[in-house]
Formats: C-alpha cells, sequence, structure tokens
C-alpha cells in the first residue's frame, strides 16, 4: 500500500514526501494530496497533515492572507508554495520526530501511571470500607491488632497514591515541555511562511488595480494574466510605474499612432483603375446633425462627452487607481455615455465616387520597427518613458494585427532584435512582461540597430514600416548611416521618426524626420 500511495502525490513534490520521517508516509501522501487539492481547487480542506498545531496555524494564516485566491488553478504556485511548507518542515524533521516519539512515550506513560493510580485508589476505597464495617460489628477476638494492621496498610497506600501523583506530575510537566517545543517549531515554520510569501501575497494585491488596468488596456483576458504572477513579479511593478504616464501622457499615444503608412488590403490595385477614370455622379446623401441641446436621449453610445456620461462611470473617480482608468476610457472615447435624440437631417451633395468609397474597408497601415535606447544614461524617467512608448506601440501592433519589431541596444555592437507575433494573446503577455522587466545600461551606438532596421524594410513584409528611435540623443553617428537613413527615405519612402526624451537635439535632427521632443513629466 505504501509503494503505490505516493503516486497521488504531484510529482514535483514526492522526493520530499518520501524522505521525511514525521508521521507515515501514508498520512504525509495523503495530507500534501489534500493541500494540493485545496489551494489549487478549494477543496479537500481538512487535511490529515501535518498534524495538529502545525496545520491549524497553516491553514489560518491562508484564510487571514486570502492566498488561495491567488493560488486558484495556478500549478506553479501551489507546488512552490507546498514545497517551501516541505522544507520548513524537512528543516525540523529530526527534531519533530524525536519530539513525537517522546510525546508518545511521555502519554503511553502516563496512562500506564494514571491506571496503577486508579488502583491504588481503588484499595484504598475498599480499606476505608472495612474500616467502617469494623466499627458496626462487634468483635472479641483482637480488635486493636486488626486495626494497628489495617492503619499501617493505609499508610503504604496514601504513600504510594502520593508517590504516582508526583510521577503523573513530572510527566504532565515533560509533556507540556514537549508541546511547547512543537508548538516553537510550527511557529518557526509558520515564521518561514510569514517571511517568504507575506511580501509575495501583498505584491499580489497591490498589482490587483494594475492587473485591471492592464487587463483594459490591452483587452486581454484577466485569466491569461493571472498566470504570470510568480514569473514576472518584477514586472508588475515596473507596470505601476508606467500607468501615470499611458494614460497621462496623449502625446506618447499621437507620435504611436503616426507610425506605419498606410497600405493596400491587395498587392496591386486594379487593372480597370489604371484604365479607365470613375464615372462622378452626383448623389444626395442624409446626414444625422445632433443638436446643440438635446432635450432627451434615446439609448446609449461611446464618446468622451463627460457631460453626458452615465452615472455608473463616476464610480470610476472614487479611487485613485481607477481614476486612471477613467482618463484611458475618456482619451480612447470609450466613456457609456446617453445619445441624445434630438437630432436633424441634412442634405449632402456628393459624388457617387466619394460615397461608394466611404463605404469600402479603410487600408490597413503598414507594421512598426521601434529602436530603443537602452543605454545607462536612460536609467530612471527616461526609461519608463520609453518603456511606456513602447507599452502603447505594442498595444496597437496587438490591436490592429500590425507586424511590430524592436530594436533594443546600447554600445557597439550590442543590439538585440524582437519580432512580436500580433495575433497570439498569450505570447503578448510574456513579450510584455519581458520587454517592462528588463534592465538599462552600458554605452549608445544607434550605426547597428539602424543599419539593421533598413534591412529589413528592403524585405516585402516590412517596406511600408516607419521606424521610430526613442533615444536621449547622448551618441555620435557616422556620414554613412545619414546616407543610409536618406537612400531608404528616397528608395521606399520610409519615415525616421525621433522621440528625444531630454537631452541634445543636434544629433538626432541629421537622421530624424520628424523629431517629436518629450522633456516634461
Amino acid at each position: 500500500m505504501q509503494i503505490n500511495i505516493i503516486d497521488i502525490v504531484p510529482i514535483e513534490l514526492r522526493k520530499k514526501v518520501i524522505t521525511l520521517r514525521s508521521s507515515n508516509l501514508s498520512q504525509r501522501s495523503q495530507g500534501v494530496y489534500q493541500m494540493y487539492h485545496d489551494l489549487m481547487y478549494h477543496q479537500s480542506k481538512d487535511w490529515v497533515w501535518p498534524n495538529g498545531n502545525m496545520k491549524e496555524l497553516i491553514q489560518k494564516w491562508l484564510f487571514k492572507s486570502d492566498f488561495r485566491q491567488y493560488s486558484y488553478q495556478n500549478h506553479e504556485v501551489v507546488i512552490k508554495f507546498i514545497d517551501n511548507v516541505l522544507t520548513y518542515i524537512q528543516n525540523e524533521d529530526l527534531l519533530i520526530n524525536e519530539l513525537d516519539q517522546q510525546k508518545q512515550e511521555c502519554v503511553a506513560e502516563l496512562a500506564k501511571k494514571k491506571k496503577a493510580q486508579e488502583e491504588l485508589l481503588q484499595q484504598k476505597i475498599g480499606l476505608e470500607n472495612i474500616k467502617i464495617s469494623n466499627h458496626l460489628i462487634v468483635n472479641t477476638s483482637s480488635p486493636i491488632r486488626k486495626n494497628q494492621a489495617q492503619g499501617k496498610q493505609m499508610i503504604r497506600l496514601e504513600e504510594e497514591i502520593n508517590k504516582i501523583e508526583q510521577e503523573i506530575e513530572q510527566q504532565n510537566t515533560k509533556n507540556q515541555e514537549i508541546d511547547h517545543q512543537l508548538a516553537n517549531i510550527c511557529q518557526n515554520i509558520l515564521n518561514n511562511i510569514h517571511q517568504n510569501w507575506d511580501q509575495q501575497v501583498k505584491m499580489w494585491k497591490k498589482i490587483k488595480d494594475t492587473f485591471y488596468f492592464f487587463q483594459e488596456f490591452l483587452d486581454i483576458p484577466a485569466y491569461d494574466l493571472s498566470r504570470s504572477f510568480l514569473q514576472y513579479h518584477n514586472a508588475w511593478f515596473e507596470i505601476q510605474k508606467l500607468q501615470n504616464l499611458i494614460v497621462q501622457c496623449e502625446e506618447i499615444h499621437k507620435i504611436a499612432e503616426s507610425l506605419g503608412r498606410l497600405k493596400n488590403t491587395e498587392d496591386h490595385e486594379s487593372s480597370f483603375d489604371e484604365i479607365f477614370e470613375p464615372i462622378k455622379r452626383n448623389k444626395d446623401l442624409l446626414k444625422e446633425i445632433p443638436d446643440a441641446v438635446p432635450e432627451s436621449f434615446d439609448g446609449v453610445e461611446l464618446s468622451s462627452s463627460i457631460a453626458r456620461m452615465l452615472p455608473s462611470e463616476s464610480i470610476l473617480l472614487l479611487r485613485p487607481q481607477l481614476k486612471k482608468l477613467f482618463h484611458l476610457k475618456r482619451i480612447e472615447e470609450k466613456l457609456n455615455t446617453y445619445r441624445p435624440e434630438g437630432t436633424r437631417l441634412e442634405k449632402e451633395i456628393m459624388d457617387e465616387e466619394k460615397a461608394e468609397k466611404s463605404n469600402q474597408k479603410k487600408p490597413k497601415k503598414g507594421p512598426i520597427i521601434l529602436c530603443l535606447d537602452t543605454s545607462g544614461s536612460m536609467h530612471g524617467t527616461p526609461e519608463n518613458v520609453a518603456k511606456a512608448i513602447a507599452l502603447v506601440l505594442l498595444k496597437i501592433a496587438y490591436a490592429e494585427k500590425r507586424p511590430y519589431m524592436m530594436y533594443n541596444f546600447s554600445g557597439p555592437g550590442n543590439f538585440a532584435k524582437s519580432e512580436y507575433i500580433p495575433t497570439d494573446s498569450n505570447q503578448m503577455i510574456i513579450d510584455v512582461l519581458n520587454l517592462i522587466g528588463q534592465r538599462f545600461g552600458g554605452g549608445t551606438d544607434v550605426d547597428g540597430p539602424l543599419k539593421a532596421a533598413i534591412k529589413e524594410i528592403e524585405t516585402k513584409d516590412w517596406q511600408k514600416a516607419d521606424i521610430l528611435m526613442v533615444s536621449d540623443g547622448g551618441f555620435d553617428v557616422s556620414d554613412q548611416l545619414v546616407q543610409d537613413v536618406k537612400n531608404c527615405h528616397q528608395k521606399h519612402g520610409t519615415r525616421f521618426h525621433g522621440l528625444l526624451i531630454g537631452g541634445y537635439d543636434h544629433v538626432m535632427k541629421k537622421i530624424c524626420n520628424p523629431l517629436h521632443y518629450f522633456n516634461h513629466w
């Protein structure tokens, strides 16, 4: 039975469960199995192991810390927590096992002493009953001699009873000392849990608002985000720092939206458009014009109008964290607002060609290439601005399914290329958290990444891309690079945008047009 019982334990935990000595393998296996299902699925909360006070302390901490809401269906978190608990128990295992044996021996000895005490008390009661009977029965045959014998026997019984009471008291004291030592061990294990997991849980609670902001910002499922808590917790702290920049700095969004030139959905235009000119005919269109002061409303729509905003949207302004979400929805015109009923119809004359084109699909915007300065001079606020613009660009790329490539660069020869897939939300989360979690350092050399980006422009998939260089301008450029940029612009129409974060603009002006400035925060 003990050979097979271990199979119910998750494979990552089996080695530690087998090597522990406290309790027996069957209890340990069942206890760990129940603990796993409790944390993973909120089932089997009545564990058979760990024993006694240790189980109560751990379960009390789980309830008080609200740990279960973060461990639910998160295998990595559950395994890590149980593994930590087993490690803490393993560190005290020899002492726990020794104390458990002493406890068992003490309990057995105490039961033996109490049984002996009970027998002596019964003998004393019997002797007292005999003594009472002797007083009631007249006996002429040496009553004095019998009384003396009974008295000595009573004294002996009382001495034995006193002795065994002292032994019982000693056993109780020893038992209390063992319990005290076990309680200290349990408290040490609980302290280790506090030390290693309190901060983790506090961090999860702090980033909860960031979590909801990020979910709304990227428009992806909350479940996908929850799976990234443990592995990428440092990146979540970084995202907290970027919220204000992303929400409040409209110029970041404007720069991001301007990237990527329009391209046709087909590779070539229709041959009929090349041979025949479109026939133009006038056509009357009716256009709805809302009244300046509407008297009533007939529905709900998305807009940025605060005057027509639904009362439910104002709830977002009550909490500082959700206030950022409110401003983001306002900027993107996603506030739930009343639609005014009062409209009037105006006749607008437009040619048929314009009317037909207005119903066609808009051409898609082209790819985005970001060259991100990750040198040491960008450390601090420039680093946050750079990460914010990268995050906004990533959001746009995924929302519009546009190819997105990024070059991180610092010193000579030190640059890395990252190409993002615009259709995989799970991979997107990993991409974002890897991007946000990276650290900046080193010198600055732009020749390598820009030449690599220009080489990508030569390929068919990236010919409609625009390039954005984000830097503080602390670098030099070669004459050959300046010429390569001009040639690329003339040949493919590529626009080399620049975002200067503080610093000096005389170098970036040589290669970037337009050049955007970001020098207030």
